[in-house]
């Protein structure tokens, strides 16, 4: 495989959907987890829906409250806009192509 070509997942996760995930097994209520991490509610709800993504600030507030690491949670944030964009861009070209 050439080395400019990258493989391009056919789905990226959503750091959302792994916080959801952790709430379900620590049986934690959205409303209870948006109090814990100092955010609204709706807030919370809407990067648990991946349509808001995670900053550093609610990285810190994640770690704080569940024992993971922000940088684990940012990672995973710079994980999922890198494969965003890469599907993104391979769209582009094969629709120019």
């Amino acid at each position: 495989m050439n080395s400019k070509q990258a493989l391009v997942p056919l789905f990226s996760t959503h750091p959302g959907e792994l916080i959801l995930d952790e709430m379900k097994v620590r049986k934690i209520s959205q409303l209870k987890m948006a109090k814990e991490v100092a955010v609204q509610p709706s807030f919370l709800n809407e990067v648990i829906k991946g349509k808001r993504g995670v900053h550093a600030h609610l990285a810190i507030a994640l770690e704080n409250a569940l024992g993971i690491s922000a940088e684990y949670w940012l990672r995973l944030q710079m994980q999922y806009d890198l494969s965003k964009a890469r599907a993104e861009l391979k769209q582009i070209k094969s629709a120019i192509s």
